[in-house]
Parts: C-alpha cells; structure tokens; sequence
C-alpha cells in the first residue's frame, strides 16, 4: 500500500513540476537534461530522443527522455524493435513509449525531414497506436510538435488496409 502511496505522490509532483511542451506536458527535469545534452552536442550532429512518459487523465507527461542515436544528416538508425525494447524498460518503472524527439542544427526553425516523418508514421502503426513527435532545432530551442488525435488515426488505419493477391501465372 505504500508503494502506491509513493506512486501517486511522485506522479502529483511530477505534473506540479511539468512545463507545457506543445501537445503535452513535460517533466521540468527531463526539459532540463534535454537542454544539457543539446548545448553539449557538436555541430552538424542531430540527435534522436525516445520520449517516455505516463499517461494522466487527458495529459500525457514526458517524464524522461533517452537519447537513441546521434544522427549524421537526417537519417535515422533506429529500428522499431530498438524503441519496443526501450519500452519494455520503462514500463519496469511504471513509464511508456510517447513519441520521439530529433533535434537538428538545420537553423533556427524546427523542420523534419521527409524520412524522419515517414519512420513516425511507421512506428504509430507498428505500435498501434498515435505518438507524439517533435523537432528542435539547437540554437534556438524553437519546437515543432506533430500529432494524430486518436480517432483520427483509427480511420488512418481504417483507411489503409493491406491486400494481398496472386497473379495468376501464364
């Protein structure tokens, strides 16, 4: 019974403690460990942030964010079993997977490449589910954020339906 006491505690000081951050809230804490890591990367290095988070109501509070690649260009290296892994941590600490986040030196407005929107695409259906993503640029610290309401994304998926058939052969 104490541990959920505990629980609930934390989680009141962590959405005390939250900053808006576009769609959702963020944990002061994870806002500045993210700054850190940002002013302590090398020019023309873009980074990629796994957001993990807890779900609050109709909040969602990025607690914690893993840094998953230093990226040269825009393309990314990870792969969707690398995020379901690092999900697989977090719900060891009572966390979740909620979206991504890259950061670029691509001047002073946040804009996501082509790449990097398709691969966040790719992850909503492959984890069933809508996630959150953003973009940063490092200089400024100026967002963009990108989301899919979940109805919305219900009849995304309602929409594209996979058919399979045969040729036949002659």
């Amino acid at each position: 019974m104490q541990q959920t006491s505990e629980s609930t505690q934390m989680d009141e000081i962590i959405v005390f403690d939250a900053i808006p951050f576009g769609p959702c809230l963020m944990a002061a804490s994870a806002w500045n460990r993210l700054k850190l890591i940002m002013k302590a990367a090398e020019e023309r290095i873009g980074l990629c942030f796994a957001l993990l988070g807890k779900i609050r109501g109709s909040n969602i509070i990025v607690t914690e964010t893993i840094e998953i690649s230093k990226l040269s260009g825009c393309s990314c290296p990870y792969t969707s079993e690398q995020i379901r892994s690092i999900e697989k941590e977090a719900a060891k600490q009572n966390m979740m997977f909620v979206g991504l986040l890259h950061a670029h030196y691509s001047g002073s407005v946040p804009t996501p490449s082509d790449q990097e929107l398709v691969l966040w695409l790719a992850l909503m259906f492959k984890f069933d589910r809508p996630l959150l993503f953003f973009v940063i640029s490092i200089e400024s610290l100026k967002i963009a954020a990108y989301t899919i309401p979940p109805d919305v994304f219900a009849q995304l998926k309602d929409a594209i339906k996979l058919m399979k058939f045969e040729v036949e052969k002659k």
